[in-house]
């Protein structure tokens, strides 16, 4: 493991004391500084997972690799103005390290906490975040895991979907949730939520999108790790499946919301 110098600029407020002043003033600077990334080669990093779900197919982040315990998908940069009209991906080039070292850092703190050594100290630590494999930009990212998804009313109104996703959704209760070694539990049990809510379009669709290269990378428990969801959002599910068509699941809707 190597370091790459990657030049940046930190913005940050310098205090001083006017002449004949009691309180300080701030006078906003910046500084063009270095920071340290570490630098490996993709053999140090081997692919723990590979994704073929339409999300990271679209964002071609279909690769998450494994370094020293911790997990990062790749950097790509956005390019909208396509002879096409459709968005194009391309690599990050080296001057645009420093933005992406920068890109998480946009809060409002007072003048006087937003010295010099915490605009340091932040953009060190933000550094820790990202790896330089075989020349190209990766992020550090959460594990990913399958999430049953419900839209609309039911009744194939909206839908019921099966997604990967790499975080917990607070809105959504940890039995929607399944490890990427799950994958079957995780098609069976969509299949499961579209047939009680109706969702006919849906029913037989569903199919594994993670294959795990390194089984040790799985580590997530939902059951023990993620809560019960919203109550409001659970409540409405249950209206949902209970109906018999999106009109009569949406009367119930209209009742729960004057009742609420």
């Amino acid at each position: 493991m190597k370091k790459y110098d990657v030049n940046t600029v930190i913005d940050y407020y310098f205090s001083y004391i006017p002449h004949r002043c009691r309180k300080p003033r701030y006078e906003k600077r910046a500084e063009e500084v270095k920071i340290p990334v570490r630098m490996i080669t993709a053999d140090e990093a081997p692919v723990a997972f590979k994704l073929s779900d339409f999300s990271h197919q679209t964002d071609h982040q279909t690769e998450i690799r494994c370094y020293a315990g911790k997990l990062y998908k790749h950097i790509y940069k956005f390019d909208y103005t396509s002879v096409f009209g459709e968005e194009r991906h391309s690599e990050i080039p080296e001057d645009e390290y420093g933005y992406l070292l920068k890109c998480h850092l946009w809060f409002t703190y007072a003048c006087e906490d937003r010295t010099r050594d915490y605009m340091l100290n932040r953009i060190k630590e933000n550094a820790k975040k990202y790896l330089i494999i075989d020349g190209q930009m990766w992020e550090q990212c959460g594990e990913p895991r399958y999430v049953v998804n419900t839209f609309g009313l039911g009744h194939n109104h909206g839908g019921t979907g099966l997604f990967v996703e790499e975080y917990y959704n607070e809105n959504i209760p940890s039995r929607n949730y399944f490890s990427a070694l799950d994958g079957q539990k995780a098609v069976d049990y969509a299949n499961y939520v579209a047939v009680r809510r109706g969702d006919t379009n849906d029913v037989g669709k569903f199919e594994q999108m993670i294959e795990v290269l390194m089984p040790e990378c799985v580590k997530i428990k939902p059951s023990k790790e993620h809560g019960d969801g919203d109550p409001t959002i659970n409540s409405l599910n249950a209206m949902a499946e209970a109906s018999n068509s999106a009109a009569e699941a949406g009367m119930m809707a209209l009742c729960f919301a004057f009742a609420k």
